[in-house]
């Protein structure tokens, strides 16, 4: 949805949310797990300072708001190149006939899109899995993550029928998704 956006030529201050939405990629990763930790954490400027909370944020749904936003780019800029790659014929044609801005967007625009879909969730899933730092910043200082697991050597032990029965798995849906 946000590639549709900024592909649309009427949407005000698109250059704006284009620089928004590619601001992520200036910084490491860990960057942005390390703000969120000091402006939500239990001494957080929000928080703690303008609400005078002081809850914990570690764990699992902060690891993943986190990730969300330090991967949204890579997604959203490929989302939006093939977006910009389709014939706009195909979706005038589809309104000329009585589309709403939705039924063209689920019929027209999202078929045409799915492939790109696919390569960008592919592409947002490598970059999560090999992410170190916001897994130990965020998810609750434990060394206990994809990355650092599989860094630290337990292929050898015996699990790699598990590791490749993920990847080709992973690689099924991805294939699935595209065709």
């Amino acid at each position: 949805l946000a590639g549709e956006l900024l592909r649309l030529g009427q949407l005000p201050a698109r250059g704006f949310f284009r620089l928004v939405a590619v601001l992520p990629l200036f910084s490491p990763p860990f960057t942005i797990g390390f703000s969120y930790l000091r402006m939500f954490g239990r001494f957080g400027v929000i928080t703690h300072g303008l609400f005078g909370l002081e809850v914990s944020i570690l764990g699992w749904w902060s690891l993943w708001v986190v990730q969300t936003l330090s991967n949204f780019p890579y997604a959203a800029l490929a989302i939006e190149r093939a977006l910009a790659a389709t014939p706009p014929t195909l979706e005038a044609a589809a309104r000329d006939l009585g589309g709403g801005w939705l039924a063209v967007f689920r019929t027209i625009t999202l078929p045409l899109a799915r492939p790109a879909v696919a390569g960008a969730a592919l592409l947002v899933a490598i970059y999560v899995l090999a992410d170190f730092a916001n897994p130990l910043i965020i998810g609750g200082f434990s060394p206990e993550q994809a990355a650092t697991d599989v860094e630290g050597g337990w292929l050898p032990n015996g699990q790699v029928a598990a590791v490749t029965a993920l990847v080709g798995g992973v690689m099924t849906l991805a294939m699935g998704l595209i065709a």
